[in-house]
């Protein structure tokens, strides 16, 4: 639901005559400012901070891979050197993050309501099988074994926030888009 607007925001004239510019551009700036006209603020706001808590969280604990594995992203797999340093990381986890909510946030939009619901839980089940295999993988191969606890504890975060993205697009509204008519003389609406 829209909240009504009280500004004044049409094109006046100063008493000269002339355009009045600054009356121009405050009464069309002011209200975008305040929200009028805007839709309430949703719980998204809350979602990323809580997505950046844990990329910085995960950042930390992949970071602190046992000492065998630090030498071996140091000797073997030089593309996992990134991880070694907690807020390249985090950034890189954060990213990943940004990227699943812009393509459940595009889903969310492009598709029906139905659609939209079917494909953000096939996304959660994929999340939720990539959270156990990852365990799986971690508790079964010797050498990410050696990685340590902290970091195995690192991307399991990971796979945690992918599946919180999941969950609250799966449980948002999809929002109604309202169509502002006008009416003739006759009562009827002009679209």
């Amino acid at each position: 639901m829209r909240r009504p607007c009280n500004k004044q925001t049409s094109f006046q004239k100063s008493g000269s005559g002339e355009p009045d510019f600054f009356l121009h551009f405050f009464s069309n700036t002011i209200p975008l400012l305040c929200g009028c006209n805007q839709p309430p603020m949703k719980r998204s706001f809350l979602l990323v901070v809580l997505l950046a808590c844990i990329s910085v969280v995960s950042g930390y604990l992949m970071s602190k891979a046992s000492w065998i594995g630090r030498v071996g992203m140091t000797l073997f797999y030089r593309e996992y050197n990134l991880l070694k340093i907690w807020w390249q990381g985090a950034i890189a986890v954060f990213l990943f993050f940004m990227l699943l909510y812009a393509l459940h946030s595009f889903l969310q939009k492009r598709s029906g309501a139905a659609t939209a619901r079917f494909i953000h839980l096939i996304l959660l089940l994929a999340a939720a099988a990539g959270l156990y295999l990852t365990y799986d993988d971690f508790t079964t191969d010797f050498s990410h074994g050696l990685l340590g606890r902290r970091f195995h504890y690192g991307f399991y975060l990971v796979w945690v926030g992918w599946i919180l993205i999941c969950l609250f697009f799966l449980f948002k509204r999809k929002t109604q888009k309202t169509v502002i008519t006008d009416q003739d003389k006759t009562g009827q609406a002009i679209v």
